[in-house]
């Protein structure tokens, strides 16, 4: 999602790992957190969505229930990467 390739994204059988190589953290990911920023990933290939765009993508094309505590708390976590503006 960064065109600075900040966040290495590698997916795993079960979930992924990111990692920021800003603050050199790796973030392991669960299964649907993996899939979702996958998704995001290609679909906003070019620079991070905002989060309100991020949002939309995830509630129209994957049917995500946005709305849920996790969804919530994953895209806040996008946020404070730069994962999404």
């Amino acid at each position: 999602m960064s065109s600075d390739r900040r966040l290495i994204f590698r997916p795993f059988e079960a979930g992924g790992a990111l990692f920021d190589s800003l603050t050199w953290e790796t973030h392991i990911l669960t299964p649907a957190a993996a899939i979702m920023y996958a998704a995001l990933a290609e679909q906003f290939s070019a620079a991070p969505p905002s989060f309100t765009e991020a949002e939309a993508f995830l509630r129209g094309p994957l049917d995500v229930a946005t709305d849920t505590p996790e969804v919530q708390q994953f895209l806040r976590f996008l946020h404070k990467v730069g994962g999404v503006r």
